[in-house]
């Protein structure tokens, strides 16, 4: 008896559970589950063309304001996005077999979505596997379901647009912005950089959500979001079970490479490909490794002890020597707001490259210093990141930016 009510109350759950997914999502459940054993995918790499449109400004919402491309290597768990300025001009053949030269963000409105997927895949020697068409709305639906979201402000931000009802503020510091104040900044575009100062953003907007997704999304909630995205902000040939895939997949994502396609100005003012630079980028592009081209490393050291500034100096001063190969600047300031994160007198290295060269450079001046091993360690989504930004923004409020620096130093004492 008490067998037969068990199954009776399982079995109402299991009613009342698929009528939930039914009415909450408007994909069959069964691809779900299907995912959850096999893998849709089309390719272990993939390659799918993100283009993004600010549909706030009517006149202008069927050219591109964002084109990139998102690799996803299944195997290695690999990840970059290649952002592409919308000013960059291409040749482009039209059907009377014509040569144009358009800039790349007309190209989508004036000859359609598969053209323009023929052109990048041309340009970059890959294959465009998948689309993904957002309107920027779609931030503020990230924001509100994710958020939240962490953003250091590196500069002042003040614009202001009443015919679009459009006012956007914010100080330099770590601002936690809801989907509102996300949609805001990743709109912003009247800096001196122009669109690479918007592709800044864009980026760090990005690494930001995928910080905050990491700890927050969930199976569910992925297809939740993406369901909800489709209504009104997202269009694509991407389906539920293959969304659903990709979360599986990259769920313990650590990190993003986050790349811009290498440009340059002629006489003319035009901005164009660099074909030298792009050509080795497209084999990276390919394999999955991005190792930055070697220089001389950029060292920033920051007073991290008791001593006073002259004993600091001579300490820098001793560690660099006569050694010309490494740029290097120091900056005696007083922590107080990153002390929880960093202990007085304490030596810290923060590495912020990933250049095997630099890395082999910056050994030789860490071997002059005693480093504990935890204090040694490149910020990501998994340790130190916090730490990072509560540094970043300490030193910004004295007017000092490190986002050029490949290794961050913390002296401690003498």
């Amino acid at each position: 008896m008490i067998s037969k009510a068990l199954s009776a109350i399982v079995g109402i759950f299991t009613i009342f559970i698929g009528l939930i997914m039914v009415l909450f999502f408007p994909y069959p459940v069964f691809q779900i589950v299907k995912s959850l054993f096999s893998s849709s995918l089309p390719a272990d790499t993939m390659y799918v063309l993100i283009l993004g449109k600010d549909n706030a400004n009517a006149a202008g919402s069927d050219r591109t304001d964002f084109i990139g491309v998102l690799g996803l290597d299944v195997n290695t768990k690999k990840v970059f996005l290649l952002s592409i300025p919308r000013d960059l001009r291409v040749d482009y053949i039209g059907k009377k077999f014509e040569l144009k030269v358009e800039k790349i963000n007309a190209i989508y409105k004036t000859y359609g979505l598969t053209d323009l997927e023929n052109i990048i895949g041309e340009l970059l020697e890959i294959p465009i596997h998948r689309y993904v068409i957002v309107d920027y709305n779609a931030f503020k639906t990230l924001g509100d379901e994710l958020g939240p979201i962490k953003i250091l402000v590196k500069e002042p931000m003040h614009y202001d647009d009443f015919q679009q009802d459009l006012h956007i503020h914010f100080d330099p510091g770590i601002v936690e912005m809801d989907g509102q104040k996300l949609l805001e900044y990743i709109r912003f575009r009247y800096d001196k950089m122009g669109d690479l100062g918007r592709i800044e953003r864009q980026h760090q907007a990005l690494k930001a959500i995928v910080e905050s997704a990491r700890s927050k999304l969930s199976l569910f909630k992925t297809a939740s979001i993406f369901t909800k995205l489709l209504k009104e902000d997202l269009e694509t040939n991407l389906d539920l079970a293959e969304v659903v895939a990709l979360y599986l997949k990259f769920k313990n994502l650590e990190n993003i490479n986050l790349l811009t396609l290498p440009s340059k100005l002629t006489f003319k003012g035009d901005l164009v490909v660099d074909q030298e630079k792009l050509n080795k980028l497209k084999v990276n592009m390919r394999t999955f490794n991005f190792v930055a081209e070697s220089g001389k490393p950029r060292i920033v050291f920051i007073n991290n002890s008791t001593d006073g500034r002259y004993n600091f100096e001579k300490k820098v001063n001793s560690l660099i020597g006569d050694d010309k190969d490494v740029n290097y600047e120091y900056f005696f300031i007083k922590l107080k707001e990153s002390e929880k994160y960093f202990k007085k007198n304490t030596n810290y290295l923060l590495i912020l490259s990933e250049d095997v060269n630099k890395l082999k450079k910056i050994e030789k001046i860490a071997d002059k210093l005693d480093f504990k091993v935890d204090n040694k360690f490149k910020p990501t989504f998994s340790k130190g990141l916090d730490a990072f930004y509560s540094l970043i923004y300490e030193l910004s409020k004295s007017r000092i930016y490190i986002q050029d620096a490949d290794f961050l130093i913390l002296l401690g004492s003498t």
